[in-house]
Parts: structure tokens; C-alpha cells; sequence
């Protein structure tokens, strides 16, 4: 009853969002020069808010394991009230934050004509827009602060005077769930805020907003959180399957882009098929990254002892690489042409799956 009650907020919270998207949905349904595709990842996007609410709660259940925690008698007690705490504060700050902004425009009404000002905002936007490989590192955030929370307890950890006794993944790999969830939200808030009152939107958050959506994004959800979405189910499995979807989602994502952009900025690329935003250059750097970062995953894993080396071995790795690169250039072919939803989730979905298929058939635990 007391673990319910701890991740009961979280979820609400989870709840409630994914109960705003779908009203977005509802409201802008009649619009007929929006894309039916744009339609379709909005209603996929409330669906992953939603389904996070109750993942959250497998999280705790998972990484507490019933064990002892070193704050509490219960780790998966110690869990959920970090978790809560964690969440909720950041969504606190946020709220506050977006209220404060809406006050200073009650106050002073000029900032609805300029700093507060959606259309405005979007005509910016759309005159300054040009896609840039410096746009494109943000895919690897989740990289970063995923390996960097893994090597932050790993390190501490081993300090004789600040143990874990052993059950540092379980706090690290909590925490991952924690900065990624508010990660996500708080990008899924300045969202909602910007589709339906933008005077509520912070100025630095907005300039923020500025620096990473791209014109298409305007009228609808931005990529972050449903990549974030994406990929978080697989947490529930191995470090290793988890870890290698999500860098697949993000970096190697990310590198397609970049391959593309590079390739337009010295004249040699090839668009494909015919129209399409996307390009031969782009296919080949996402699905060559996407074997690297199957690579970079496993290895990874075994190195902080997450994985058996013996088990995930470089000629599983190899495989596998190889499969999922393939998987990725289907995916990244199929999102350029006819079903135009967003690959930011059917690249971790699609992978995941497959991986999980595949490793299932050659006897892999995961």
C-alpha cells in the first residue's frame, strides 16, 4: 500500500499529460491541412505517456528487487521515494516557473506582442530554420547521461568510503529512469504549453525551443520525448538490449542527419527516393552507426559488468549489429516514403523487437 501510494503521484502526473495530448488531438482533429501522419504520432505520444505511468512502477518493482536499501530497510521503498521526490520537484519547478511567466504578462501586456508571442515565433522560426550538424549533437544527450550516471556510481562504488555494497546498478539504473522521465515531461510540458498557451512559455525556454524544432514541429509535439518514450520499455529487460536501443534511437539517428546534412553541404547527395527530405548518404550513416553503436553497446556492458562477455561476445555482437543496421535502413526507407510517422519511435520499437527475437533464437538471456 505504501509503495502504491509512492508511485501513485508519478504516474498522475504521467496520466494527466498524456490526458492533454489527447485533448491537443481532439481540438486540432479538423484541421485539414495537418497531416494525418502528425495525427497518428500525437495519439502514439499520449499512448507512451500513459504507458510510462505504469512502466514506472515495474522500474521500482525491478531495480528494488526486494533488497535492503542504505537509507532504508526497503531498497524498493528508498527507490520510489526517490523517484517521487525527483520527479515531482522538477515538475513543481516547472510549473511555478511557466505561472511566473504568466504573470509577468498579466503585468505587462507588451510581452504577448513580442516575447510571448506564438505566431511570432513561428514566422522566426521558419526565416532562420537551416538544418546544421550542431542542431543534430543533441541526440547525444541520452549517451551522455546514461554512460555518465553508469560511471558516476560505478566510481563510487568502488571508493571504500561511499559503498553500494553491491547494489550500485540498481541505484544507477533508477536514476537513469529518473533524469530520463524528466527529461521527457519537462519537454512534453513545454510543449503543451507552446500548442495551447504560449504565454505561459519562459523566455529562455522558449530561445531554447528556438535552437531545436524544426519547421514541421510547430503545430505539433517535438521529437525529444516520444525518442525518449521509444525506448524506455526496454528497460525492463537486460542493461545491455535497453542500452543498445536507445543508442540506436539517438545517436545513431542523430549521425544519419548529420551524414545527410554533410553530404547537401559539399553538393554530393542523393536524395531517395525522389522529394523526400531524406537521403542515400543519411540511410548509409544512421544503419553504419546503428552497427557501431550495437558495438559500443555490448562493449560498454561488459566492460561496468552489466553483461556476460562470454555471453553478449563480440560474434553476438557482430551479428546482431549487422541485423539491426539492416532493420534501421528499412525503417529509415519506409518513414521516407508512404508511412510517414515519426522513426524517432518505430527505429527503437522495430529494433527492440527484432533484437529481442533474435536473441531469444540463439539462446541470449536478456
Amino acid at each position: 500500500m505504501i509503495l502504491f501510494l509512492l508511485n501513485l503521484p508519478v504516474t498522475i502526473v504521467c496520466f494527466t499529460l498524456s490526458a492533454a495530448i489527447f485533448i491537443h488531438v481532439k481540438r486540432t482533429w479538423v484541421q485539414k491541412n495537418k497531416d494525418p501522419y502528425k495525427k497518428l504520432n500525437e495519439i502514439v505520444n499520449g499512448l507512451f505517456c500513459a504507458l510510462l505511468g505504469i512502466l514506472y512502477h515495474l522500474y521500482v518493482l525491478k531495480f528494488g528487487n526486494n533488497l535492503t536499501g542504505i537509507a532504508r530497510s526497503s531498497l524498493t521503498l528508498e527507490l520510489a521515494l526517490n523517484g517521487m521526490v525527483g520527479i515531482l520537484s522538477v515538475m513543481f519547478v516547472m510549473s511555478i516557473w511557466a505561472l511566473s511567466q504568466k504573470i509577468k504578462t498579466i503585468k505587462n501586456p507588451e510581452l504577448l506582442q513580442n516575447v510571448n508571442n506564438y505566431e511570432l515565433f513561428c514566422e522566426r522560426l521558419k526565416l532562420q530554420y537551416k538544418p546544421s550538424v550542431k542542431r543534430k549533437f543533441t541526440h547525444l544527450l541520452p549517451l551522455a547521461v546514461v554512460s555518465g550516471i553508469v560511471m558516476v556510481f560505478w566510481i563510487l562504488n568502488n571508493n571504500p568510503v561511499y559503498s553500494y555494497q553491491g547494489r550500485w546498478k540498481h541505484y544507477a539504473l533508477f536514476f537513469v529512469v529518473i533524469f530520463g522521465m524528466d527529461f521527457a515531461l519537462t519537454f512534453l510540458i513545454g510543449d503543451l504549453i507552446r500548442l495551447f498557451d504560449y504565454s505561459y512559455m519562459p523566455r529562455i525556454v522558449g530561445e531554447l525551443y528556438a535552437r531545436g524544432l524544426t519547421p514541421t514541429e510547430l503545430d505539433t509535439f517535438s521529437s525529444t520525448s516520444i525518442m525518449v518514450f521509444g525506448f524506455a520499455p526496454f528497460l525492463l529487460f537486460d542493461f545491455p538490449l535497453f542500452f543498445i536501443i536507445l543508442l540506436i534511437a539517438s545517436v545513431a539517428d542523430g549521425m544519419a542527419s548529420i551524414f545527410g546534412i554533410i553530404a547537401k553541404k559539399i553538393g554530393f547527395s542523393h536524395e531517395f527516393p525522389k522529394g523526400s527530405t531524406k537521403t542515400i548518404e543519411g540511410y548509409i550513416g544512421g544503419s553504419f552507426f546503428a552497427f557501431l553503436c550495437t558495438l559500443f553497446g555490448g562493449f560498454f556492458s561488459n566492460t561496468f559488468g552489466f553483461s556476460n562477455p562470454s555471453v553478449w561476445s563480440l560474434e553476438i555482437l557482430l551479428s546482431l549489429g549487422t541485423i539491426l543496421s539492416v532493420v534501421v535502413f528499412l525503417v529509415d526507407i519506409a518513414t521516407s516514403t508512404k508511412i510517414r510517422a515519426s522513426d524517432n519511435y518505430l527505429n527503437p520499437l522495430a529494433c527492440g523487437i527484432v533484437a529481442i527475437i533474435y536473441l531469444y533464437l540463439i539462446g541470449v538471456p536478456f
